[in-house]
Order: C-alpha cells, then structure tokens, then sequence
C-alpha cells in the first residue's frame, strides 16, 4: 500500500505455503487474481524446486482516469486480472514487481493485491479498486483455495495395482483413479457404493426404500 509519508510502497514480503504431505494446489478450481496498477508472480514448486507458475498484470490508467469504465464481474486485465497455474505444485509464494505500483493513483487506490484463490468464489467489483482495501476488509484477510489429495505411494493406478501391499483401494467394491493433479491415484467405490474405500469392508450397497 502507498505509504503517505514516505511517499513510496510500504514493503511487506510474503512466506512461503507449505501444503501437508499428499495434498498439491489445485490447478483446475485455482485462480491467482491480482489487482489495479499491479504486476505480481506466482512460484510455485515442492520443497526443493521453487519456479514461476504463471504472472498477471493489471493496469489502472495514470490518476486512475480510466475506471469509470470498469464493470462488476469483469476480471479482464483493466483494474483486475486473473491467471491459471500450472498443475502438481505442492508450495507457493508471490511477489509482486516493484516498478509497477500505486503512488500515481493512491488518491483512488491506494492498495496493490494478488491472491490465488477458489476461481468460483471470486467476482470482481469496482468498489475493490475505487476503495482498494475492501477487498481485504470483506473477507477479512482470508480467501478460500481449493487443494487435491492423492495417493503417492505409486504415480498411477496401474503402478500402484502392482504392489497389493502398499495399494490403498483395500475395499471389494472399490476402484481406483488416476489423480488429476500430477502423480498418485484416488480410490472410489463403484457405481451403487458409497462410504470409504480405503477400508477393508469400506464401500457398502445403498439401500433404496419403496414407498
């Protein structure tokens, strides 16, 4: 945010996420989103590999003499932007370019932002941008992402199907799929099952009641 007595950005870093073990970003229900006059990155990797996902920028014109034109729900780069990431990632952080900030335009919005969050959980409004910390103040420094989960003791169902020891779809009426997101696999129960799969006797029958 713009800083009225330095005249500059206050500079405020972000850490580093670390998901828990087995559960990776989820690249399909995830947007990172930034906001007016803003240029931010996205790393994402694991522990060890750490490299960009995916960049947005954002651009208010100067004195922010273009936002009349913006409109609710429209994220498409003028006042907003949003990006995909790329999939399998089990860490992230942002950052954001300094070159492009809001001390031309802090009488307007004062505030840069960028998030990755739950894509259908985010609608764009003006008000984010003609009072900048809304956005914040709304949700309460908080947004909601979605991650997946998988089982990682094999990269796919045919590998793991191999080792009947460490294969996690235990149930007699469970099956197995292929994770979405990257390597490893989840279990189901098949078609007229429910319950856990990942139980011996996990997956039983549903029972349909005649009136």
């Amino acid at each position: 945010c713009y800083d009225s007595v330095t005249k500059g950005m206050t500079n405020e870093s972000s850490d580093t996420v670390y998901l828990p073990e087995a559960h990776r970003l989820s690249d399909t229900e995830n947007k990172f989103i930034v906001g007016c006059y803003t240029v931010a990155y996205i790393a994402a990797g694991d522990r060890e590999d750490m490299r960009y996902a995916s960049a947005c920028s954002a651009f208010c014109g100067p004195k922010g003499n273009n936002l009349t034109s913006l409109m609710d729900g429209a994220c498409s780069g003028t006042g907003c932007c949003e990006a995909t990431i790329t999939e399998g990632h089990t860490s992230y952080n942002t950052m954001f370019n300094p070159d492009y900030n809001t001390t031309q335009i802090y009488n307007v919005s004062s505030c840069s932002y960028a998030v990755l969050m739950e894509s259908s959980r985010f609608s764009f409004r003006r008000s984010y941008v003609m009072n900048s910390s809304q956005f914040i103040d709304t949700n309460g420094g908080r947004v909601p992402m979605v991650v997946d989960w998988a089982v990682q003791n094999a990269s796919n169902c045919v590998e793991a199907q191999k080792d009947h020891d460490s294969y996690a779809c235990i149930s007699s009426n469970s099956v197995c799929v292929n994770s979405s997101s990257g390597p490893g696999y989840i279990c189901n129960c098949t078609h007229g099952y429910q319950e856990n799969p990942y139980l011996l006797h996990g997956c039983q029958g549903e029972y349909v009641k005649f009136l």
